[in-house]
Formats: C-alpha cells, sequence, structure tokens
C-alpha cells in the first residue's frame, strides 16, 4: 500500500488540475482508493481522512454537469469512507457526511439506469440512517432507513439476488424489531 501511495503522489507532480485535469482526478480516486485499503492495516482515522480529501480533490474535476458517472462514484466512495469512519470513531458528523453523499450519488445512480448501483447505495444509505438513530432523531431516522432499505429491496428480489436480498430483509427484519 505505501508503494501505491508513493506512486499516486509521484503521478501528482505531473498531472495537476491546469494541465491535465481529467488524469489529476484519476490519480485522486486511485490515491483515494489506496488510503482506504491501507486504512484496513495501519492508521486507520487518518488514512480514511486522506481518502476522503483525496477523493474531495477529485469531485474538483468530476462534477455531476460534467462527468455524471464519475462523480456518482467518488460520492458513493467518499459515502463509504465516512461509514468507515463513524465505525472507526463514532462520531456522527461522518455519519452526517456519508448520508450527504450518497445522496449526491443517487442524484445520477437511479433505479432505472444503474439499479444495482441504486440498490446497493440504498443498502448503506439506510445502514447509515440506522445508525443515525441510535444517536438523535430515532423514529425520522429510522423511517428514513427503512424507506432506503425498502427501496434496495425492489432492486434486490429473491429471484435476482438472492444473497443480497437476505441481507437487507435481514437487516430491514432486525431494525423493525429493535423498535417495537
Amino acid at each position: 500500500m505505501i508503494n501505491a501511495v508513493a506512486a499516486y503522489n509521484e503521478a501528482l507532480r505531473v498531472y495537476s488540475m491546469g494541465n491535465l485535469p481529467y488524469d489529476y482526478a484519476e490519480t485522486m480516486k486511485d490515491l483515494g482508493d489506496a488510503y482506504k485499503a491501507f486504512a484496513q492495516v495501519s492508521d486507520e482515522c487518518e488514512n480514511l481522512l486522506k481518502s476522503v480529501q483525496s477523493y474531495s480533490d477529485a469531485l474538483r474535476v468530476y462534477t455531476i454537469n460534467e462527468y455524471p458517472l464519475e462523480f456518482s462514484s467518488i460520492q458513493q466512495r467518499v459515502g463509504d469512507a465516512y461509514a468507515m469512519l463513524f465505525n472507526a470513531k463514532d462520531e456522527e458528523e461522518y455519519l452526517n457526511n456519508g448520508i450527504n453523499a450518497y445522496l449526491e450519488s443517487l442524484k445520477v445512480k437511479t433505479i432505472t439506469d444503474y439499479p444495482k448501483d441504486y440498490a446497493l447505495i440504498q443498502h448503506n444509505l439506510g445502514s447509515a440512517y440506522r445508525n443515525l438513530a441510535k444517536l438523535r432523531d430515532a423514529t425520522d431516522n429510522l423511517s428514513k432507513a427503512e424507506q432506503a432499505y425498502t427501496e434496495a429491496l425492489k432492486v434486490y428480489t429473491f429471484e435476482d439476488f438472492p444473497l443480497e436480498h437476505r441481507v437487507v430483509a435481514l437487516e430491514l427484519e432486525k431494525m423493525r424489531r429493535t423498535v417495537s
């Protein structure tokens, strides 16, 4: 991982926002992925924050209007990094940032155009809202979690995606049991 981070940083000596913006953004995305992977073995919070910063730099190029698919993909990665940060530090700010990133991603990844991506994002969004409900506004956030899980299950049918369906359905059922 250290070698990957070093290689991407070396590439950034050539690529910049000014001369090669697309290559710069791709490198920043890859650097964010490397930091996120590195976080699983060392300095979790520090590397996840570096991951988010790298993704944010990529989003300076990957705007929703110019590069909608790249924008959505990076926003999804940001949401995932914040979810990992929350699991490591249990801070509400990370959940809020992750939720916002997932919602941004869903502006592009719709159920009609990208059903599998949509379902995965909705599943992750449901989990984020479920965690947020443990911290504040339980009724409202559990309702949002249920809505997101239900959206995911529109794609993750038992017939087409039995494993994914089972995972989301179990999370939804577990959530409902803890509420009642």
